[in-house]
């Protein structure tokens, strides 16, 4: 009777190889996450930038049409 395995245990490659292809591959890791902090700091930076405008800009929009009114209301 033969038992099928899911499993290879063999290893193809030394240990000291796979350790530095695992410290490679942790370093990737590490230099991906720097660089998604930097992206989600401009990203968080920005909005908050756009925020600030859209805010302006509703100010100015509103006074704007309170000095038409005005206008309109002294030409009459």
């Amino acid at each position: 009777m033969s038992v099928w395995r899911d499993h290879c245990y063999f290893i193809s490659e030394s240990p000291k190889t796979l350790k530095r292809r695992a410290e490679a591959a942790q370093q990737l890791l590490v230099v991906a996450h720097k660089k998604m902090k930097i992206k989600c700091q401009q990203t968080r930076r920005m909005r908050s930038s756009l925020l600030a405008l859209k805010t302006k800009d509703t100010a100015l929009r509103t006074r704007l049409k309170e000095v038409e009114k005005a206008l309109a209301a002294f030409r009459k």
